[in-house]
């Protein structure tokens, strides 16, 4: 309400807040300064209270305190929870590893907030490796095989070159996780032999690694340009607008 009562009252007031914000950051480039660390802290504590709102309404009260509160009788007028909540012999669990967390600033009881922080690393790695096999190794096997269907004979250009790209993404993606693999010579001849594979294998990864590196790096700096562009056309237009 008093958002709305500022934006009714003074329609320029967000206007001159993002351009003096937008200088604040900009003026990092001539040097450090207050200004620009204020703009920096304003952007911090906005990020963090989103995400802390958005965890309590979507996630925390739907799933946790809702069917915590409804299944003690304390609210037994309760909405309904928006995801499916856990059952209730089994939301201590959840509760148990918040609280866990949030001791973490108490030296004595440090050690507690281990378990949720384990946890959570544990779940990250084990979404990051099946997003990294479902959505690349997968798809990238399967359009290798589906250009393998094509006949020789009357392939044209543009299947050649489907085939060769899906070829080269699949080798390249098993040789970039063939170079993560952290394994010393063996003494057995077999061993050694696998051993040298798999270095001249994680040799070509390294390669594919900073092709890739390199894109996202690129990717980044377009972002940024993208987003400079768009702060400097506020600037001169929206802004500009004003003094006119």
């Amino acid at each position: 309400m008093f958002a709305e009562y500022l934006s009714a009252e003074y329609p320029q007031l967000g206007t001159w807040v993002a351009a003096l914000l937008t200088l604040f950051i900009l003026s990092y480039a001539v040097r450090d300064n207050p200004l620009s660390r204020l703009a920096q802290h304003l952007l911090a504590g906005t990020v963090a209270g989103y995400a802390v709102v958005v965890a309590l309404r979507q996630i925390l009260g739907p799933q946790l305190f809702l069917p915590l509160v409804a299944g003690l009788g304390l609210w037994p007028a309760a909405p309904a929870a928006t995801f499916t909540p856990i059952p209730f012999p089994l939301l201590p669990l959840p509760l148990a590893l918040c609280l866990c967390l949030l001791v973490r600033p108490l030296p004595r009881l440090r050690w507690l907030s281990a378990f949720p922080l384990a946890l959570l690393m544990g779940a990250g790695a084990m979404l990051a490796m099946m997003g990294a096999i479902s959505g690349t190794l997968v798809p990238l096997s399967r359009s290798l095989i589906v250009s393998l269907a094509f006949h020789p004979a009357g392939a044209t250009v543009a299947a050649w070159g489907q085939f060769l790209s899906a070829f080269l993404l699949t080798c390249g993606s098993l040789a970039a996780l063939a170079s993560f693999t952290f394994a010393g010579p063996s003494s057995k001849p077999l061993g050694r032999l696998w051993y040298r594979l798999v270095h001249t294998v994680s040799l070509v990864g390294r390669v594919f690694v900073l092709l890739a590196l390199g894109g996202v790096f690129g990717a980044v700096v377009v972002s940024r340009l993208t987003i400079l562009i768009a702060r400097l056309s506020f600037l001169l237009n929206d802004w500009g607008a004003l003094f006119r």
